[in-house]
Formats: structure tokens, C-alpha cells, sequence
């Protein structure tokens, strides 16, 4: 009878064993264990990078920085430089160049930032010969003042930089220590290179993960180095090239511009904006028609807009260029988890991790 057959089911249902039912149920979610588990990990990671970030944005500078100096390293231990004198040479040019840099650009970016109001004032102007465009704002103030009795007059805003002695004084302690950091982690970076490559290379023998670990960090070392120093050389070409222009078009400190242009390239996409900006404010200090206001930002636009487009890909090639999206994926995840310093190291860990990833699905059997 139908109605038998239903309660034999129902009985044998109950009569069932309870691991049957866990191990169906287990079934079911096998498939996503091993995507929330990995879910789990990235969560913990990216909270543990953003809670070392004190510690961990040093090393990581150094270890790219390491990955970029590395080739010099070895080529004083071929000519028979020790580890360590060779490495404390690189170390001694690199502080003689990073303070030559501040103590280049640090008056000017003084000048400069001292400026800020008068540049202020400037934009007043050009946007006050607009007058069309104010007419209606300046009623509407002129309504309020009258109906609140706010005094709504509108001296110049005072924009004012906070004083860069005073905010290092703040964190002085903290800057101190990673920057110790930064220069024991390179150092012994250096020194020890040739030698835990040698280990590795033994030890892999016997554990192929370390194999593994040593072919994935010299493809990701000659990546960043070769992609570093031959944008730090297309970087300088930049700043030249920069330089001489807005020399040409009569911006004062010229060769300030100049370099920073060239340091502010090795952020893709938000360094040569923000100097875009900072042009279009010097130029508002400049007397002149309105093209030759913007003329220092229509010149570094020009330039910038070759270097990008044609220049790098010439010069990089296609085995060194990264797909345009991961870039500013990389540089805007990077610059939210470290701030400024991130951005700049954005491009060198998205090689990092583009060599992680090759070598594993090289290794994958699909």
C-alpha cells in the first residue's frame, strides 16, 4: 500500500545511522572548506599587516631595496670586496645620496610650502574674474550675514603647512627606530645574500620546498631589480627632461620640480596627479596670460604623458609590464594598509607576489 510504503521510509529514515547524516553534510561543504579557510587566512593576514605596520614597513623597504642593490652587491664580491665592506659601502653611498636629496630639496619645499597662502590668494583672483559665476554666492553670503549677523567678510583663508621640524619632533623616537631598522635589515641583507643562497641551494637537495623557496626568490629578485633600476633610470630621464622645460617656461626653482617629478613617478597614477596640482599652483604665483599659468602643468602633462605611454613600454618590454588594473589595484590596497610608503612600495610587491603566483601554477596540475 502507498501509505505503508511512506511509514517504512519515514522508519527507515529514523533508523538510519547519524554518521550517515554528518558525513553527507560533510560532503556538502568539502568543496567550499578550502575557500573559507583561505578566506580566513587573507582576513588574518591583511589585520596582521595593518596592526605591524611599524615594524613590518622597514623590513619589507629594506628587503626591496636589498632586492635592487643586490646586483651591486655582487659585482664588488667578483671583484674581491668582502660581504661586509662591500655591503657598508653601499650603505655609506646610499646615506650620502638620501641627504644630499633633503638638503637639495628642502629649502625650496620650504619656499614653497610658505607660499600656500599666497598661492591661495592667486586662485582667489583668477576665480573672482569669473564674476558672473560669484554673483549669485555673494548675495547668498550677503543674505546670511544679514539674516545671522555673521561677520562673513572673507579675509584670505590662511593656509599654513605645519612646520616639518615640529612634526618629526612628535615621532621622533619612532622615526629613529625604523629607521635603524631599515639600515640593519639592508645591511645584513647585503652582507649575507651570496651566502644563504649557497644554503639554500644545498638544502634544497634535501627538501625541495626550500627549491621552491630559493627559485621563487631569485625570479622575484631579478624582477624588482631590473624593473627598479630601469625605472629609477627612466625616472631620472623624466626629472631632466622636467627640469629643463619648466626652466624654459620660466618657473622659478626649476630643477626642484625636476626631481621631485622624478620621485613622485615612482607612485603610478597619483604621484605625477598630485603634481599636476602642485604645477597648476606654482603657476598661479606666475604674472601672465592664462595659458602661461598653466603652462608648467600642461609641459610636465606632455611629458609625463610620452614617458607613460611610449618610453616605458619601450623600454621595459612586455615580459616586465603589468596589466594597468592590478596596478592601481595594488597601489590603492597598499596605499589604504601603509599610507604614503606603501604606494611606493606597491608596484615592487605586486612583482613579488606575480612571482609567487607563476611559479605555483607552473607547479599546479590541472
Amino acid at each position: 500500500m502507498p501509505g505503508q510504503s511512506i511509514e517504512q521510509d519515514e522508519q527507515e529514515d529514523q533508523d538510519a545511522d547519524p554518521g550517515e547524516h554528518q558525513k553527507g553534510a560533510a560532503a556538502l561543504i568539502a568543496p567550499y572548506r578550502n575557500g573559507a579557510v583561505l578566506g580566513i587566512f587573507l582576513i588574518l593576514l591583511v589585520g596582521g599587516l595593518k596592526l605591524g605596520q611599524a615594524l613590518l614597513v622597514p623590513v619589507f623597504a629594506a628587503l626591496l631595496t636589498g632586492l635592487l642593490l643586490g646586483r651591486v652587491q655582487d659585482w664588488l664580491e667578483r671583484l674581491g670586496v668582502s660581504p661586509a665592506l662591500g655591503a657598508g659601502a653601499i650603505m655609506a653611498v646610499l646615506l650620502a645620496v638620501v641627504l644630499g636629496s633633503v638638503r637639495l630639496l628642502f629649502i625650496p619645499f620650504e619656499e614653497w610650502s610658505a607660499a600656500l597662502p599666497e598661492i591661495y590668494a592667486a586662485l582667489k583672483r583668477q576665480l573672482l574674474s569669473v564674476r558672473e559665476l560669484l554673483l549669485t554666492i555673494e548675495q547668498a553670503t550677503d543674505a546670511v550675514q544679514e539674516t545671522t549677523g555673521i561677520d562673513a567678510s572673507g579675509e584670505a583663508m590662511a593656509v599654513s603647512a605645519p612646520g616639518i621640524l615640529s612634526g618629526l619632533a612628535v615621532s621622533v623616537p619612532a622615526t629613529i627606530g625604523q629607521l635603524i631598522l631599515f639600515s640593519g635589515v639592508l645591511f645584513f641583507y647585503l652582507a649575507s645574500r651570496s651566502r644563504l643562497s649557497k644554503q639554500l641551494a644545498e638544502a634544497g637537495q634535501s627538501y625541495p620546498s626550500l627549491s621552491n623557496f630559493k627559485t621563487i626568490s631569485e625570479t622575484a629578485e631579478n624582477s624588482v631589480s631590473t624593473y627598479l633600476s630601469t625605472v629609477s633610470l627612466i625616472n631620472l630621464g623624466l626629472a631632466v627632461a622636467t627640469g629643463v622645460l619648466l626652466a624654459l617656461v620660466g618657473l622659478p626653482n626649476a630643477w626642484f620640480w625636476g626631481t621631485l617629478a622624478g620621485l613622485l613617478n615612482f607612485v603610478p597614477y597619483v604621484g605625477p596627479l598630485l603634481l599636476t596640482f602642485l604645477l597648476l599652483g606654482a603657476g598661479l604665483l606666475q604674472e601672465g596670460t592664462f595659458l602661461q599659468i598653466i603652462s608648467p602643468a600642461l609641459v610636465f602633462f606632455a611629458v609625463n604623458f610620452l614617458e607613460a605611454n611610449f618610453v616605458t613600454p619601450t623600454v621595459l618590454g612586455r615580459s616586465l609590464l603589468i596589466e594597468p588594473l592590478f596596478v592601481f589595484l595594488s597601489l590603492g590596497f597598499w596605499l589604504w594598509l601603509w599610507g604614503p610608503v606603501g604606494a611606493l612600495m606597491a608596484v615592487p610587491l605586486l612583482l613579488v607576489i606575480q612571482a609567487v603566483v607563476s611559479h605555483m601554477l607552473s607547479k599546479a596540475d590541472f
